[in-house]
């Protein structure tokens, strides 16, 4: 069955591909859903090599995508903060180092440290973070879906899961039958946007998901 998912998620990037004039968006969801075809191969591959841990962590990084397209697809300026989000995460990254002193900035025509400088130009004036993934489902009207999945899924990703009771066949199960219906769900809000320009309702996902 997954197999059959991933096709049709690849179906949906080949046919947005070369699609002139898209709107933000389309440009976020398709990125998330190409990202989310890669993260279903790896989670396959994990399942066919019978490991259950790094199934189960790639699992959720695919919930996590659809989170993000869920959100992305509310609003054009949720499609532009996560289109943004990278290039500010770097910037703050790169602040937090400045300001520890862990690195510095050398002007590279006369060598001397242009850090002071650089800490206080435009880069760095206003950094917007994304909000986190509960915040997203809240908004994206999936709250409770994010409530009862998220937080068990996060212990083998978080390794929090040390002393519980552990059965491989049955992580394994489980996976190989969340993962299918996860990429599904995910091609399904970029294919409604895409296609219809609306967005799948919580009924819509939960059908998908089959939970």
């Amino acid at each position: 069955m997954s197999d059959e998912k991933i096709r049709v998620a690849e179906a949906f990037l080949e046919r947005t591909l070369c699609q002139k004039n898209r709107d933000r968006r389309t440009v976020a969801l398709r990125h998330i859903c190409e990202e989310a075809v890669d993260i279903a191969k790896g989670c396959d591959s994990c399942l066919d090599l019978r490991l259950p841990v790094a199934a189960a962590t790639l699992n959720r990084a695919l919930f996590e995508r659809l989170i993000y397209a869920k959100w992305a697809a509310e609003a054009e300026e949720n499609a532009i903060r996560f289109s943004e989000a990278a290039l500010e995460e770097a910037a703050r990254q790169l602040r937090k180092m400045l300001d520890r002193g862990v690195g510095k900035v050398i002007r590279k025509s006369s060598k001397e440290d242009f850090t002071a400088e650089f800490r206080k130009s435009e880069t760095f004036k206003e950094l917007r973070r994304p909000p986190g993934f509960e915040e997203m489902a809240r908004i994206a009207g999936i709250e409770d879906i994010y409530l009862k999945l998220y937080g068990m899924m996060s212990m083998a990703a978080h390794g929090t899961s040390f002393d519980m009771p552990s059965d491989a066949d049955r992580l394994l199960y489980i996976t190989s039958n969340a993962m299918p219906a996860l990429l599904s769900s995910i091609t399904a809000v970029c294919e409604a946007w895409y296609s219809r320009k609306r967005t799948l309702t919580r009924k819509d996902l939960v059908d998908h998901l089959k939970i």
